[in-house]
Parts: structure tokens; sequence; C-alpha cells
């Protein structure tokens, strides 16, 4: 079970950061990628390791092909990137 401390604002938080994220999609699918960007920023300075946050910033370096040069900061994708590379 993933439970977070209860801090003061933290719903309040939660909701913006959510609001956010489906504005970020709703652009990203308009194609409006600067507008989604600034959105992005804003949600990733309230709760930087919100999973919707942390989603897009890993669909962005799919999207970008820019994974390959972060395959050294985690196990999992290094093993992933071998195997992609051999394709």
């Amino acid at each position: 079970m993933n439970v977070r401390p209860v801090e003061p604002g933290a719903a309040a938080k939660e909701q913006k950061v959510a609001a956010l994220m489906a504005n970020v999609e709703r652009l990203v699918a308009e194609r409006r990628d600067a507008d989604a960007q600034r959105l992005l920023r804003e949600a990733q300075a309230i709760l930087p390791n919100h999973p919707l946050v942390l989603h897009e910033r890993a669909r962005r370096l799919l999207v970008g092909g820019a994974l390959p040069q972060h395959c050294e900061h985690s196990g999992a994708v290094k093993k992933n990137c071998r195997h992609s590379s051999a394709r």
C-alpha cells in the first residue's frame, strides 16, 4: 500500500498538479509544446516526484530520444538500453 504522509495543503497540491498535468496532456495533443513545458515546470515546482510529473518526464525522454544518454543512471534502464540497441 502506497501511503503518503499527510501534511497541511497536501490535498490542494495534489489537485493543482493533477489539473496542471491534465492540461499538459491536452496541450501535447494540440502540439503546443512550449505551453505544455511551462505547465510541466510549474507542476514540477509543486510536487517534483508526483507520479504524473514523473510519467511525463519519462515520456519526454523516450520521445526525444534522450534515454540512451541517461542509461547509466538506472540498472533497469541500462539493461533495457542494451536490448534496444541490438535491434
